[in-house]
């Protein structure tokens, strides 16, 4: 005989959380760094006047990031002290109102990483993601000499990740690895003077710097 019940709501905790697994991570929008899957929690935003990333109205520098247990909040901006690419976490967890003492320290939100680990069998993972100035919008300031063209550009990102048992059933290992090559244009602003204008500044301002450099 089977037999099951409903859960019961628990009425002595009114946390608020969302978790986002791996199987999520894939599919959402987002960066190469994990912090850019935060906006898909409930009250997330990203608010330039609040610092960067605010939650239930916070602003940037009351958030605290937790990475396997270990906190990585850089204390002067209040952003995430450590760049951990999206592929090596397994689950991002943001907390944002009624979490327990153990996450205290914050008055905004926490965001608690968890990162992935190795099984018995090996496992793994590779990206090559090429980006060129064809995919970019051109350039809208009148005043650049590049105003109506795409600036030249191309960005290359090599990913790659490896877990596997170092002994089985006893020891396992994850690691993960990014580089990135990127080559862009830049436009130089060069101010020339005209003879008419050289002729005028020496009449005008016979101490200035146009005597010196001569004709």
């Amino acid at each position: 005989q089977v037999t099951a019940t409903s859960p019961l709501v628990d009425v002595r905790q009114s946390s608020r959380s969302t978790s986002i697994r791996d199987e999520a991570l894939d599919l959402l929008p987002r960066g190469r760094d994990f912090t850019t899957v935060v906006t898909q929690a409930a009250g997330a935003n990203n608010e330039s006047k609040l610092g960067g990333l605010s939650i239930d109205g916070a602003s940037a520098g009351e958030n605290r990031y937790i990475i396997d247990g270990i906190e990585t909040t850089n204390l002067q901006s209040g952003t995430s002290g450590k760049n951990v690419i999206v592929d090596f976490i397994e689950e991002v967890q943001v907390k944002s109102s009624g979490y327990t003492a153990e996450f205290g320290g914050a008055t905004g939100g926490v965001i608690n990483a968890v990162t992935k680990s190795g099984t018995n069998e090996f496992h793994g993972t590779a990206q090559y993601i090429w980006t060129n100035q064809n995919m970019r919008a051109k350039n809208e300031d009148p005043t650049n000499v590049n105003y109506g063209k795409r600036e030249s550009f191309s960005e290359k990102t090599m990913t790659a990740t490896l877990g596997g048992p170092i002994i089985k059933n006893k020891l396992f290992f994850f690691g993960s690895y990014e580089g990135t090559r990127n080559v862009q244009g830049q436009a130089v602003t060069l101010q020339l003077e005209t003879p008419e204008f050289r002729q005028y500044t020496i009449a005008t301002s016979p101490n200035s710097v146009a005597i010196l450099r001569g004709p």
